[in-house]
């Protein structure tokens, strides 16, 4: 973001001082069109906002993480899985990543050591 500071050093280099845009894209470190867009305009800050906030990268997967993490927000607080094995829970509800991984899971018999066991690479 060029803040007004910015856009005052712009300005006086190229108007006051007469440099070209070469060397005031050299000496301030910005480029060429942010240079141009400063001395051809009369904003006096500029501020990205975007109008459309796009999809998220879990998608129609949201619902199911939702749900998982209602039930977790239920249990005790001892009882509730760490954010990896929700992960865990999510990636093979998903079936999104074809990687191998342990799955802990309690052993018959009420010890509580867990008992790994290895997913398969792929579904």
């Amino acid at each position: 973001m060029i803040g007004v500071d910015l856009i005052g050093q712009i300005r006086r280099a190229y108007f006051e001082q007469q440099r070209p845009i070469k060397e005031i894209v050299r000496t301030l470190s910005v480029s060429r069109a942010t240079v141009r867009k400063v001395i051809r305009g009369h904003a006096t800050e500029f501020k990205y906002e975007r109008g459309v906030q796009p999809a998220p990268k879990l998608g129609e997967w949201v619902e199911v993480l939702t749900e998982i993490l209602e039930k977790e927000a239920k249990l005790p607080r001892r009882e509730r899985r760490s954010t990896q094995r929700l992960f865990e829970e999510l990636r093979v509800a998903v079936t999104m990543a074809p990687t191998t991984a342990c799955i802990a899971s309690p052993r018959p018999g009420g010890t509580n050591a867990p008992e790994f066991r290895s997913m398969p690479m792929y579904r």
